[in-house]
């Protein structure tokens, strides 16, 4: 489920891509209601045994920087999830599908 809040639910078509050649995505307004239902159940701070920047550049997960892990890094990574926490519960309450353009 939380894939798709990053991800999108589906592909709009195969020819429709961003900048980069990844396809626009969307997710449904139903989708945007479960979507926003888990992420209003999500603690964030129990992400945080998950937040290893070292292990993540080893296993190729991110174009992350081995050694730089830093309390400022995590705060910033916290504060983006609440943004987008605020975004998906702004949508649901509309009734809003979501455009998803990954670059």
């Amino acid at each position: 489920m939380l894939d798709a809040a990053v991800e999108g639910e589906a592909a709009i078509a195969p020819h429709v891509m961003g900048s980069q050649g990844f396809p626009l995505r969307y997710s449904s307004a139903e989708m945007v209601r479960r979507i926003d239902g888990v992420l209003a159940r999500l603690d964030v701070e129990s992400l945080r045994r998950h937040y290893d920047l070292d292990a993540m550049e080893a296993r190729g997960v991110y174009k992350a920087f081995a050694g730089r892990e830093s309390a400022e890094d995590w705060e910033c990574l916290k504060s983006l999830i609440g943004e987008l926490k605020t975004f998906y519960a702004d949508a649901a309450r509309a009734g809003d599908s979501v455009l998803v353009k990954t670059d």
